[in-house]
């Protein structure tokens, strides 16, 4: 007898079972049967792969058991030790039992693979004809059921190697743990599972962390992470702080000996009943443990549902071969586990380092303070809001998030080189720096302080040289030395006007604002103007310098400070370019380095236009200028509605200074939203 054709090319273990037990039951009138395989005799233990419950219309259901022990003590284990054949007649075992056949299996070289069983009902043993026909059909199932083993391991391995590659390519904590347990459960069967990881504290015991939690007869569980003790009471905490494993084929049967106790409120609260469970440390390359992952329940059937009413038939005991495998794949996931937190570790790092940098931005000019944040946000939600867009001046906009943490990080440093433009420039408010108008006060004060010593002087020198009118009497309307006063007290009274009137005229023209031709020209006249130092030559009462800034058209800065102010842009770049960036944050230097560019050329620091100006760089630029507009009032500055902020952006765009699109998305959207701000009523209604 041999095994049909149609099954000898199959690589199903499963299949090849079947096959052999079904033809080996058909032909020997036996009414059941079942093959166990070696699978470690150093360890000593048997697995009984398959069970066939054989009826007279000869269908037959299979059922998966669980492992027996390799010793004398079990007649499979006696077989596979000695290689001897048992034929046992009815009542050979016990009064109860029926007729049993145990053959060896060979393979090739004549090692024991496994163990053939069989029952009858007939109350003498096998015939021996049968015996020797069945010891050649084991031989050859054997051979079959090693080959498909080989095959099965080679699939395994490469099942193995695919989940390294899925492992390997998840970047984000949350979606590797959840990978992890996915992968676990699948090679196993099971039903349900979870993850923890180790949280060590300085000057505390530490915790584990209840990361992930998995329940295929429960999928709309929800789930909320938590902390727990890490402690040997629980069987996590246990294998977290041995780094033992624990296989355990009942949960609510536990050794009393043990310190560990099965926590069975979840069972309770939920209406489930955990049996077996399986728990493995996850160790890294040096040997720490970093974490446990927990298997519930593992099953017979992979679709099968477990409930506290068939969980006895559809779960089993996880087999010493899937501890292995799972705690291979368990140390692989802790090396990946590992590297995702280093990971998250670097990013955390580098995110601490850009807000401390922004930090020391505001800290040097705390009038802007939170400018960079603003403008991040502004920038990223325009890039959001344009996700999936077409825009006629860019065709579709697409951004991933690495993009989008990218454009975040550029737009957060955007202003990072003003830590190298002098403070007094990055912070000034007015034409004229603070001490410079107080020295311009001063002479202002010195000048009167002059022109009334001057007029007290006259007086002394006209009383000296025209002493009669002490011994004249006079009145007042024909007194000359009268009049000669009257007329130095208005020439007094009219100098000091004009000192009264030019201070007033110098603080005008120090305001940030748009100067007018008059105004400008009556400056040039102040020039002019001296006064006795105090070696008495002639000193200017306003410097060629201060003249030169007060005489400054529009904003508070001359062309060098305005070139200071500018070169910004330049050391925020030289500054970034330092920073070995990761490829996904590669450009963020050159991104925070053209938020300045205008589309027609005009911007700066390299005057570029419209096609070379990232995309990225265009939002910021808008964010940028809304901000600036709209920002809390400033010393040299009120801030504007966010109606009028969109109207000089909109007549940028139409000056083609800036992109038209982008800053019609940035109105249509409501982008500024982000911020909390609001179209004003008038601009809603429209």
């Amino acid at each position: 007898m041999t095994i049909r054709g149609s099954f000898v090319s199959t690589t199903d273990l499963k299949e090849l079972v079947r096959t052999v037990l079904c033809q080996s039951c058909a032909v020997t009138d036996s009414e059941a049967g079942s093959i166990y395989l070696v699978k470690s005799t150093a360890h000593g233990s048997l697995r009984e792969l398959l069970h066939l419950h054989w009826r007279a219309e000869g269908q037959g259901s299979l059922e998966q058991a669980a492992d027996v022990p390799l010793t004398l003590a079990s007649l499979p284990g006696q077989v596979a030790l000695t290689d001897q054949v048992l034929n046992l007649p009815t009542g050979a075992i016990d009064p109860g039992a029926k007729t049993t056949l145990l053959l060896p299996m060979h393979n090739p070289e004549g090692a024991v693979l496994g163990v053939l069983q069989l029952y009858q009902a007939s109350p003498r043993g096998y015939a021996a004809q049968t015996v020797r026909t069945l010891t050649a059909l084991a031989d050859q199932a054997a051979l079959l059921l090693e080959r498909s083993q080989t095959q099965g391991q080679a699939q395994l391995v490469e099942q193995l190697l695919t989940v390294g590659t899925a492992l390997s390519s998840s970047e984000d904590l949350t979606t590797l743990l959840n990978m992890i347990l996915t992968k676990c459960r699948q090679i196993t069967s099971s039903d349900a599972g979870s993850l923890y990881l180790i949280q060590r504290l300085p000057d505390a015991p530490g915790s584990l962390l209840f990361k992930v939690a998995q329940n295929d007869s429960y999928p709309h569980l929800s789930f909320r992470e938590t902390s727990l003790p890490l402690s040997d009471r629980s069987l996590a905490g246990y294998v977290a702080l041995t780094g033992k494993s624990l296989n355990l084929p009942d949960a609510y049967c536990l050794d009393p000996q043990a310190p560990y106790r099965f926590d069975q409120s979840f069972d309770q609260r939920l209406g489930y009943r955990t049996s077996s469970v399986l728990i493995l440390p996850m160790v890294n390359q040096g040997g720490e443990i970093i974490g446990v992952v927990q298997l519930i329940n593992r099953k017979q059937l992979a679709a099968a549902v477990v409930t506290p009413l068939n969980y006895a038939q559809v779960t089993q005991a996880y087999s010493a071969w899937e501890e292995q495998v799972i705690y291979s794949l368990a140390s692989q996931a802790a090396i990946l586990i590992e590297r995702s937190q280093l990971q998250e570790s670097i990013e955390n790092l580098f995110a601490g380092f850009v807000e401390a940098s922004v930090a020391v931005i505001e800290a040097r000019d705390p009038c802007t303070a939170g400018h960079s944040g603003r403008v991040a946000e502004l920038t990223v939600r325009l890039a959001q809001e344009s996700q999936g867009l077409y825009l006629p001046s860019v065709g579709i906009c697409q951004f991933s998030p690495q993009q989008l943490r990218e454009l975040r990080y550029a737009s957060l440093l955007h202003d990072f080189g003003k830590v190298g433009v002098p403070e007094a420039v990055l912070v000034k408010a007015k034409k004229l720096y603070p001490e410079q108008l107080e020295l311009l006060r001063h002479r202002f004060a010195l000048a009167r302080q002059h022109l009334n010593l001057e007029c007290a002087q006259a007086r002394y020198r006209h009383l000296l040289e025209h002493p009669s009118h002490l011994e004249e009497l006079h009145e007042p309307e024909s007194c000359p030395h009268c009049q000669y006063n009257l007329t130095l007290e208005a020439q007094l009274r009219e100098g000091l006007q004009a000192l009264e009137e030019y201070w007033q005229l110098i603080e005008a023209a120090n305001e940030p604002r748009v100067c007018q031709e008059a105004p400008l020209a009556r400056l040039q006249e102040i020039a002019q103007i001296t006064y006795p130092g105090l070696d008495n030559t002639p000193q200017p009462l306003v410097s060629n310098q201060e003249l030169e800034q007060l005489l400054v058209r529009q904003g508070s800065l001359n062309s060098q400070e305005r070139k200071l102010i500018e070169s910004h842009v330049s050391q925020t770049y030289e500054f970034l370019i330092r920073i070995p960036w990761t490829r996904q944050l590669q450009d963020v230097p050159a991104i925070a380095y053209g938020h300045h560019e205008k589309l027609d050329g005009s911007g700066y620091p390299l005057a570029l236009k419209a096609p070379q100006i990232p995309l990225q760089c265009q939002m910021m630029t808008i964010a940028d200028i809304y901000d600036a507009l709209t920002a809390s009032d400033r010393p040299y500055k009120r801030a504007l509605p966010v109606t009028r902020a969109m109207d000089i952006l909109k007549q940028e765009a139409q000056d083609q200074k800036i992109n038209f699109d982008l800053v019609t998305l940035f109105e249509q959207r409501q982008v500024f939203q982000v911020l909390g701000h609001a179209l004003e009523p008038e601009r809603r209604s429209r």
